[in-house]
Formats: C-alpha cells, structure tokens, sequence
C-alpha cells in the first residue's frame, strides 16, 4: 500500500505506524509483490524522519531528567540550607546566652567596681583623717617630749636638792639618811615626824640600796617585845634577813641586851645587818 506524501514531505503517524505494520512483512511478499518495492531515496527520507519524531520525544525526556536532577540538588541544596539554618539558630541561641552571661558578668563588675570605689573613698577619707590624728597626736608627742625633757630636768634638780637634804627616791619610795646621831627609839621619832617610819626592808633590791647609801644607821628592827623574834615596825615578821656574820648574839656592854637592828657593814651588801644596844646613837634611816 503506498503511503500517501504531502508535498512537505511530512509523513502522517498512521502511514508510520502503517510502516512499522509493513515492515513486518515477510521479505518473500516484497519480492512477491514488487510493486510495493519504495525505491532507496523514501526509505532514507522515512528514517530521516523517524529519527526527528525520537529526537521530539527523547528531548523532553532529557529535560525533565535536566529538570529532576535541578530538583534533587535543589533539594539537596535546601536541606543542607535548612541544617546550616538550624546550626546558626543553635549558635545564635548560644551566643544569645553568652552575651546575656557577660551582660550579667558585667553587671555584677560594675556593682563590684562601684563598692570598691565607694569602699577606696571612705579608705581615704579614713585616711585623711588618720593623717590628720597622727599630725595631731604627732604636734601631742613633740609637747609632751618637751614637757617630758622638763619634768626630767626638774626631777634631777629636786633629786640633787633632796639629795643635799638626804633623801633619795627608789622604786617611787622616798628614804631619808639623818646626818645627825640618835637613840633607837629618838630615831624613830624623828621618821615618824616626817610622816614615815624607820625603814622596813622587803626586797634584795631595796637592801642592797640602802646597803650602797648608809652604814651604821638604825632601820625598823627589834625584839623589844620578844627576845629573839624579830619584828618590824609595821607589825611583820622577817621573812628574810640579811645579817652579819655571827649576828644576832645579843651581847651588850655590861651584859645588857641587843635589841635593835641597824645596817653596818658594807663589805658584804647582802650580810650588813646587826643588832645593837637601842640606846646607842647612829644614823637612822625613814621611809615616807
């Protein structure tokens, strides 16, 4: 059957498909029938053609392939979009909280700071003010250095003058040293008129004092009222005694007694006392 041919050349798709069903064909019938042999130059303008209708239908195909291959790595692309999205939403939450952590850090630093400057402000007002005490108390000791240095100089001149007089100051206790002679008992008379008594000694230091300062004066010791117990005139007894070599012994003249203490040697500060005949005149030493 001959295929019917516009004068473009265009072939319908019946004819076509009419050429597949034709092609089909025994080749026996094509010899058998050589009418329906189509001469060589058809043959190459239907496949010609053929080719153009598989290149219509293969480029749509390569475009959506084009097409899906954009989509997927469209997709791809906008996942990888989303997950960075999501990356930067956690990181800018982390930031968020960093910064809201040094916004607080900062807050507490300023509160710090201004403490610290009000606490350095009172320091310094403090001192200030301790600068000006110690100025104070500074110009205080100067005066009172001075005052000191006179009230120094007038003790010396009142010890030298009492020391002319006989007295001399120990221990903020005043003693005086007659220079005159008298009897135990007169002695004491005398330190009693000056508004002490004869000197009870109650110290190593205190003896070895008046030990230095008088031989042969009369101090507040007696057995008057017992023989052998020594007393002193306050009342006390002994607790220790500084007496001579061989003393106490009791030996008057004439047989009379010793009753009466007296500091007489000074070879030995430590061992000066010695009792003697209370009638006898000596020395005497008070104690105000």
């Amino acid at each position: 059957m001959d295929t019917p041919e516009t004068e473009s050349g265009y072939i319908p798709m019946n004819s076509v498909h009419s050429f597949r069903f034709d092609s089909s064909l025994r080749s026996e019938n094509i010899y058998e029938n050589p009418q329906n042999i189509k001469p060589v130059g058809w043959s190459r303008k239907v496949a010609k053609q053929v080719r153009g209708h598989v290149l219509c239908l293969g480029l749509p195909c390569v475009i959506l392939l084009v097409v899906v291959l954009l989509l997927l790595k469209n997709n791809m692309q906008k996942d990888q979009l989303q997950e960075n999205y999501i990356n930067l939403t956690r990181e800018r939450e982390t930031l968020n909280m960093r910064l809201y952590q040094l916004d607080r850090l900062k807050h507490d630093l300023t509160e710090e700071k201004s403490k610290l400057e009000r606490r350095l402000a009172e320091l310094d007002n403090i001192q200030r003010n301790l600068t000006v005490e110690k100025e104070r108390l500074q110009s205080n000791i100067t005066e009172l250095d001075q005052r000191n240095k006179k009230l120094i100089e007038e003790e010396n001149n009142i010890q030298r003058t009492l020391s002319n007089m006989r007295w001399y100051s120990f221990n903020y206790t005043w003693y005086y040293i007659s220079r005159q002679r008298k009897n135990w008992n007169d002695s004491r008379v005398d330190c009693q008129g000056k508004g002490g008594d004869l000197v009870v000694i109650n110290s190593k230091e205190e003896q070895l004092f008046l030990a230095h300062k008088a031989v042969r004066a009369w101090i507040g010791l007696t057995d008057m009222d017992e023989e052998g117990t020594w007393k002193w005139v306050d009342g006390t007894n002994v607790t220790t005694a500084y007496w001579g070599p061989g003393q106490p012994n009791d030996k008057g003249q004439n047989g009379s007694g010793q009753n009466c203490a007296l500091i007489w040697d000074r070879t030995n500060r430590l061992r000066t006392w010695n009792d003697e005949e209370c009638s006898k005149t000596a020395l005497w030493i008070c104690e105000v």
